[in-house]
């Protein structure tokens, strides 16, 4: 997995591709955890990911509860499967999804 990163405006955009499970996930947090201090807003573009485990939600949990004294997170580009998962677990009322 490859995760594509955009820091502009204090808008951080992590655009991670393929399968966000306990492997790929420790990238995406590494990014995360350097460049989420830096931003007003967070954006998950997820347009190139597939599906998420268990571990893939941790990291947005994460990811909420550092930005939540900021301007919040946004989830794009979220296939059906994504989608479902996020529905299921009720974070779909935690983001903002576009």
């Amino acid at each position: 997995m490859e995760t594509r990163v955009s820091l502009e405006n204090g808008v951080l955009t992590l655009a991670p591709s393929g399968k966000l499970n306990a492997v790929s996930c420790l990238e995406l947090h590494d990014k995360m955890m350097t460049f989420m201090p830096q931003a007003e807003k967070l954006i998950f573009d997820f347009a190139d990911v597939d599906y998420v485990t268990s571990a893939g939600l941790r990291e947005l949990l994460i990811a909420y509860e550092e930005m939540s004294s900021k301007d919040g997170i946004a989830i794009r580009n979220v296939n059906d499967e994504v989608m479902s998962a996020l529905v299921m677990t009720g974070f779909d009322s935690y983001f903002e999804i576009e």
